[in-house]
């Protein structure tokens, strides 16, 4: 076969995979998959491809197994109607077809239908077999929920999962235009936490922006990190996305330490004294040693309450706890494992690499310390989100796009992963090298299997304490960018997934916790995601910062109303450093931007700044067209308060003047990342007369019913009477 119907075969195969063979960059150019890409991703999404000789044969097979598929294994019932149900079956055809609805709530119904031709819709022969596709009424009003139907047929019986769901999200039951803060937990420090913020940092923070009239408060993935040498930081890959992060326990607020003399006198020791004393004295926050320390304690306190008489009413909470958390058990026997073998799952010994532990032996005490302590983890996290609603607030999470590959979520769902390539970004206007984010895609097909189980019950999970959640890179719903193994992020390619699916999930979930949804679309996003957020209500995200490095002059005259809005995000370096563009000198000396990109960037930036600073001095919102930072920061918020965007996000960094990044992405190495404090600490943000009048006033803005466009007139008209030189 010639070279180029070779690459013709695999370009049909790789679509047949639902591989988009190429895609439109941010300056609209077609970027075309290499041949050595599209056999990677091929080959990880399960076709035995060994060579460039048989992608036909490959295609054909492919064809041949879903043409046997006789229902699909997920069925959708927007607002619980289901009138017919699609089904394909070989020549001939049966004499009767039963069907079995088992409902979520347990109840039956049994269907029959004889002469089925006819239902038939059309016949497809296939070489030597034909195949009927039929159309069954079944005219059913569906509960919402997640139910099961199978088809019984002479010689098997196969079965689906039946989504039944609201068509839309559910609007924020409270009013319309709210506002909140945003921190990262571990940013947060107070005279009582141990080096880094804590839970109870976390719902200081979120009782005190109550009373200044904010509906909800926001910080990063709460989620277990594997703390162990070289461990990744970022909280967008933990170990799992179902339990809590224990690192962020307040040690000081645990029922147990008041009646454990043990722990007691440990935390009493000159050596633990001095050992806190440094932890608080850091800089930046240490997780490992931090970690050490807190962990000292709570297996003291994990032994305390394993093997004396507990109190009824935590016996009861402890009960509740595995109720809600069915999986713990077994985390907590991976964790132990883990922590013995010092090793990837995959290194492990055969009979507890693929994901059973039942016949391992595991040190108790070890389980008992991670068992222990995501009870109370989950404990305290609960509290801040009963104490937030009982004060009319709500918690807005963040939900990572995927897990730390060496976590507990990969090991125990490895059938629905796809190994040898990771998840990124192609190169945008923020990150022009793209971006790797080191983790496995979900099999698109695999997930569908299991009726998106794992899917459902990350969500769930979230969703039992937060009002708002915001999901990372909402595109993956639609497609995700795949890096075959051993490339480079500008190497990958998208992979499409069946995004309705996993809408009616949402809107489900949503649904039974009363919560909003948000999808982070920032970036190189189709047409038809944001689309399907409307048409769902997701809320979409806006980014000042983020429209002005797109080349968007007119950013802040096109705020969308079903949006959260803020000036920058945890990916940005706060506003007063991008505003005196110090960020792109850091970015250029960590090897993000190349100087050529750094130049343009800065040109674009001074353009944009001069538009923006004439528009806002002419409608008096600066006082003069020599103005500092925060003078343009807080003018800025005042825009995004005064307009209709349902939810406006401000961000603790930028109310203290910071000018260091949280985050800089693709600099592990090269820059400090996740360890950064607040400049603020909570005592002093607290009694800050600047912060509380500039909040109260954005609350004021928030509040009025019919505010004034500040920018009625669209910038971009300024731009002819503008001298940029």
């Amino acid at each position: 076969m010639r070279k180029g119907r070779q690459d013709n075969k695999l370009k049909e195969l790789a679509r047949a995979c639902g591989v988009q063979v190429s895609y439109r960059d941010m300056g609209g150019r077609v970027r075309n998959a290499s041949t050595q890409t599209l056999l990677a991703v091929v080959g990880a999404l399960g076709i035995p491809v060994a060579g460039e000789t048989n992608f036909a044969s490959a295609l054909n097979e492919l064809k041949s197994k879903r043409s046997r598929r006789i229902i699909e294994p997920v069925i959708l019932a927007w607002e619980g109607r289901l009138p017919i149900l699609r089904i394909r079956l070989h020549h001939p055809l049966p004499a009767t077809v039963g069907l079995v609805l088992e409902l979520e709530n347990a109840q039956i119904r049994r269907f029959s239908w004889t002469e089925l031709s006819r239902f038939e819709m059309q016949t497809k022969d296939k070489t030597e077999n034909t195949f009927h596709f039929l159309s069954l009424p079944l005219r059913q009003r569906l509960p919402f929920g997640y139910h099961r139907l199978s088809l019984i047929l002479p010689e098997e019986t196969v079965s689906a999962t039946i989504i039944s769901a609201p068509r839309k999200a559910p609007e924020y039951s409270g009013k319309r235009r709210k506002w909140g803060l945003f921190c990262p937990v571990y940013a947060l420090h107070s005279k009582n936490n141990w080096g880094a913020g804590d839970y109870s940092d976390f719902n200081k923070l979120a009782r005190w922006s109550t009373l200044l009239g904010s509906g909800f408060t926001a910080t990063l993935p709460l989620l277990p990190a594997l703390y162990r040498e070289h461990f990744n930081l970022s909280p967008y890959s933990p170990a799992s996305r179902l339990f809590w992060n224990e690192f962020f326990i307040d040690v000081a607020a645990v029922p147990e330490l008041v009646h454990c003399p043990e722990a007691q006198a440990f935390v009493d020791t000159d050596e633990f004294r001095n050992a806190l004393a440094e932890q608080r004295g850091e800089t930046m926050v240490d997780y490992a040693r931090l970690a050490d320390l807190k962990r000292s304690v709570l297996e003291i306190l994990a032994e305390c309450f394993f093997k004396r008489p507990q109190s009824e009413s935590r016996r009861e909470l402890f009960t509740q706890f595995l109720q809600e958390c069915p999986e713990i058990e077994e985390y907590a026997r991976f964790r132990a494992v883990s922590e013995k073998h010092k090793s990837s799952w995959w290194e492990w010994p055969d009979e507890i690499r693929d994901g059973s532990l039942d016949a391992w032996a595991i040190d108790p005490t070890i389980e008992h310390y991670h068992l222990y302590a995501q009870f109370i983890a989950w404990e305290q996290i609960r509290d801040v989100a009963d104490t937030s609603k009982q004060n009319g607030q709500t918690l807005y999470l963040d939900l990572p796009l995927g897990c730390n590959p060496e976590g507990y979520d990969v090991w125990k769902n490895q059938g629905i992963f796809a190994f040898g390539s990771s998840v990124g970004a192609p190169p945008d206007a923020a990150f022009p090298g793209g971006q790797d984010w080191g983790f496995p895609p979900p099999h698109p097909e695999r997930q569908r299997e299991t009726g998106y189980r794992y899917f459902i019950d990350v969500v769930r999970h979230h969703l039992r304490v937060a009002g708002m959640l915001r999901l990372d890179h909402v595109m993956s719903l639609h497609r995700l960018y795949w890096i075959p193994e051993g490339t480079g992020a500008k190497e990958g390619v998208y992979v499409r997934y069946a995004a309705e699916e996993m809408y009616a999930i949402l809107c489900l979930e949503a649904l039974r916790a009363n919560a909003v949804i948000v999808g982070e679309d920032l970036g190189l996003v189709p047409s038809i995601v944001r689309r399907s957020m409307q048409r769902h209500n997701l809320k979409r995200s806006y980014i000042a910062q983020y429209e002005m490095l797109a080349g968007n002059d007119n950013c802040l005259d096109t705020i969308p109303v079903s949006a959260v809005a803020a000036v920058n995000t945890h990916d940005m370096h706060p506003f007063a450093s991008f505003w005196q563009m110090t960020d792109i000198s850091e970015r250029r000396e960590c090897g993000v931007l190349s100087d050529e990109r750094a130049k343009i960037e800065a040109g674009r930036r001074v353009v944009g700044k001069e538009i923006l600073s004439h528009c806002l001095y002419q409608r008096n919102l600066i006082p003069s067209q020599n103005h500092s930072p925060m003078e343009v920061y807080k003018a800025i918020c005042r825009v995004m308060a005064s307009s209709d965007v349902e939810f406006m996000l401000i961000n603790v960094d930028d109310l203290g003047g910071s000018t260091k990044a949280q985050n800089i992405p693709g600099t592990c190495a090269q820059h400090p990342n996740w360890r950064r404090r607040t400049p603020l600490s909570l005592e002093r943000l607290e009694v800050d007369p600047q912060v509380e009048s500039f909040l109260r006033e954005i609350d004021a803005l928030r509040k009025r019913s019919n505010v004034p466009d500040m920018m009625s007139r669209r910038l971009g008209t300024l731009k002819a009477g503008i001298d940029i030189g």
